[in-house]
């Protein structure tokens, strides 16, 4: 089989993260591998890059806070868990933002994100898509998160990626799929 099916098969979300940071080279390749990601409109998404311990502890302290003000059951028991860390104490985190006014803005970023996730697993570095950072910016303090985070004017964080080296080995080498086939001939 071909290295890439092989490192996507290999591919598995990690949520527990040793401090050590990810090397610049390695962050410079994931983020490069985002960008050249398909897309159906130019320019409609940003990355913002944060490796400050201090504000990715806030982030996810203000999903958590703004998901136990929503409807959903699920959300708001894990934002009242207080050894819940929706970031996994990741050293690093790339917040993905979609243009507002683009076409398919949702599915821009997840390719992005994709490419993203499977580049740094080629560099084994581990990695997690995580959308309950999101919930931050929903909130009555979203305004001013996005001045923090420098979410430029006009796009919206879609998703966020953690990244860092895992505490624990992957549960098994190969992921399980968990989608299902059909074949119409």
């Amino acid at each position: 089989m071909n290295e890439t099916l092989n490192v996507i098969k290999r591919r598995c979300s990690v949520r527990s993260f040793l401090e050590k940071q990810v090397p610049d080279e390695a962050l410079q390749a994931i983020l490069e591998a985002g960008s050249c990601a398909p897309y159906a409109q130019e320019y409609t998404r940003h990355f913002t890059v944060v490796q400050n311990k201090a504000l990715i502890d806030r982030l996810s302290e203000e999903a958590k806070a703004a998901a136990v003000l929503m409807d959903v059951p699920h959300l708001a028991a894990l934002g009242q868990k207080k050894e819940y860390h929706c970031l996994y104490q990741a050293p690093t985190v790339i917040l993905i933002s979609a243009k507002e006014k683009s076409v398919a803005p949702e599915s821009d970023c997840a390719a992005a994100i994709e490419n993203m996730l499977i580049a740094a697993q080629s560099l084994e570095i581990e990695s997690c898509w995580i959308y309950f950072t999101i919930l931050a910016f929903l909130s009555p303090t979203g305004a001013a998160l996005r001045e923090v985070f420098k979410i430029p004017d006009g796009y919206n964080p879609s998703a966020s990626v953690a990244l860092g080296y895992a505490k624990e080995a992957a549960k098994s080498s190969l992921c399980e799929s968990s989608s299902g086939v059909t074949y119409i001939y």
